[in-house]
């Protein structure tokens, strides 16, 4: 058992800290406390990959990174104000090596094939959404343990 906020909390401040003096509002929007079954490594690596790319793809504005806690499932979800993948490219943001042509810069690819693998580990889907009128959001959507 541990404590997903606690881990989305750390995520951010370590994040806070490469990105001070620059144009981010990081911010975390979610319970207190939201106990959980799973790996903290592999839950920690999953956040800090998603806003890592939040911040290398959107540039500046607000970030969010969300816990939301339903019945079956907790969901992880990370906002920012970029512009968004290509529609035809959603399908392939997790295969390893795959870079949007639009966004070639830092990295090499394995990102969101590092986020997808943690997801799965956890029996969990990743989700990929572009908001209107600007924007990217990923969904992290992982089961609860059944007793």
């Amino acid at each position: 058992q541990l404590d997903l906020s606690e881990i989305a909390r750390e995520s951010l401040e370590r994040l806070r800290i490469l990105v001070q003096n620059t144009p981010f509002d990081l911010v975390y929007n979610g319970p207190k406390q939201l106990i959980f079954s799973g790996d903290k490594v592999l839950l920690g690596r999953l956040m800090d990959n998603l806003l890592e790319n939040a911040v290398k793809y959107s540039h500046a504005g607000h970030i969010e990174l969300r816990l939301q806690e339903e019945t079956a499932q907790v969901v992880i979800r990370v906002e920012d104000e970029g512009e968004g993948v290509p529609a035809e490219t959603l399908a392939k943001l997790t295969t390893p090596f795959f870079r949007v042509k639009e966004q070639q810069g830092a990295g090499v690819g394995l990102g969101l094939s590092v986020v997808q693998h943690n997801v799965k580990a956890h029996g969990g889907v990743l989700e990929f959404k572009n908001l209107s009128p600007t924007g990217f959001a990923v969904m992290a959507i992982l089961p609860r343990a059944t007793s």
